[in-house]
């Protein structure tokens, strides 16, 4: 008789928290307020500047509210990084870094070249010095404006991973 096949792990898909994206924006909005009366005329432009420009991404961010990460049994997807899905195959290695007090999901790939050279090769070139200068993976997911908790998406990536990668007769 054979062993019960193991449950398949449920496809997760994140999006971004509405409140916590309000939450930053409205936060974003008073610290120029406050800037106001603290920086000089250039500073305060130029915080006006990257303010407008955050509220833009904020509001566009708001008005699409796509699917931001996907984890199937096809690999895990960041729509954010822009490099495709990752093949649970191609993973080998998953932890838990945290960067200017934001959890990162790293994800250490056997091939990098094969997901990096998917981008341009100013952004390529940008994924590297950020990863050697913050020790930290070019394929790494912010879970700060997700919907879904840290622990929550970091335990279903390291379930489907063991999941899949003990099924590797099943076509993927």
């Amino acid at each position: 008789m054979n062993p019960p096949e193991p449950e398949t792990p449920p496809k997760l898909v994140a999006r971004v928290d509405r409140r916590k994206l309000y939450l930053m924006m409205a936060l974003a909005v008073c610290a120029y307020g406050v800037a106001f009366f603290l920086a000089s005329r250039f500073e305060f432009v130029v915080m006006g500047i990257a303010l407008a420009v955050g509220l833009a991404y904020g509001i566009k961010e708001l008005l699409t509210n796509k699917t931001k990460i996907v984890i199937d049994r096809n690999g895990v997807l960041d729509t954010r990084l822009g490099m495709g899905t990752i093949a649970w195959q191609d993973i080998t290695r998953i932890y838990v870094q945290q960067y200017q007090n934001n959890d990162h999901i790293c994800l250490e790939v056997t091939d990098q070249t094969k997901y990096l050279n998917r981008r341009s090769t100013a952004v390529r070139t940008s994924l590297k010095l950020t990863a050697r200068y913050n020790k930290m993976s070019p394929f790494n997911i912010n879970t700060r404006v997700l919907d879904v908790g840290t622990d929550e998406l970091y335990e279903a990536i390291l379930h489907s991973a063991h999941h899949y990668s003990q099924h590797t007769s099943q076509k993927l």
